[in-house]
């Protein structure tokens, strides 16, 4: 009980492996059984799963937006929204897809698991359609940002077959899950909400 004993492990990515964030992972297991081993957070004191999280790799270059925002803005003084890829970017017919990927930015470590939202708002400024969630889907947490690492998040969504022509703004953010408080948005200094709009969609 209580001895410490080093194990090393060395994998191997296969050359044609796509770019992108790729997760290690730690299990445990029964061999007898084949049954997976509980893991338990002993800061908690609480079940903690059956799977412990190494780390994340990097493979390839970090992402970029083919359509940066100038000035960026910042969220909650933690992340910075570089840009966002909105396709199609100009107009859509009732009920089509609309596709968003965005770019973020840590500028600290961060201790919170912060969920991002993009919403489709009307000409009449309601919502007609959303996605919220964890960024890569609960895949790469917030908690888990290094300071300086970029990373890109997909969103899709659908435009109501009823939505009436006009105007529609995406607007994105990050809150956290436990309270629904929003993280507050500066673009060069100044408040600007904690909402912003990054693109602007007509539906015909």
């Amino acid at each position: 009980p209580h001895d410490v004993w080093f194990d090393g492990h060395q994998l191997t990515m296969p050359v044609d492996v796509p770019a992108g964030i790729y997760r290690v992972e730690v299990r445990f297991f029964d061999p007898d059984t084949q049954q997976l081993l509980p893991l338990v957070d002993l800061h908690q004191k609480a079940p903690a799963g059956d799977t412990f999280v190494l780390g994340y790799v990097l493979v390839g270059k970090p992402p970029a937006p083919h359509q940066p925002l100038a000035p960026a803005f910042e969220l909650g003084k933690a992340v910075t929204l570089l840009g966002a890829d909105v396709a199609p970017a100009v107009s859509v017919s009732p009920g089509a897809t609309v596709q968003a990927q965005l770019y973020w930015q840590a500028q600290r470590a961060i201790h919170t698991d912060y969920t991002a939202f993009a919403h489709l708002l009307g000409p009449d400024g309601k919502l007609v359609a959303q996605q919220d969630k964890q960024p890569l889907d609960g895949f790469f947490p917030t908690s888990r940002w290094l300071p300086g690492q970029t990373v890109m998040d997909a969103y899709q969504f659908q435009v109501p077959a009823t939505a009436p022509p006009g105007e529609y703004t995406l607007q994105v953010g990050l809150y956290e899950l436990a309270n629904g408080q929003r993280l507050s948005i500066t673009q060069a200094g100044k408040a600007v909400g904690d909402a912003v709009t990054v693109a602007t969609i007509q539906v015909k």
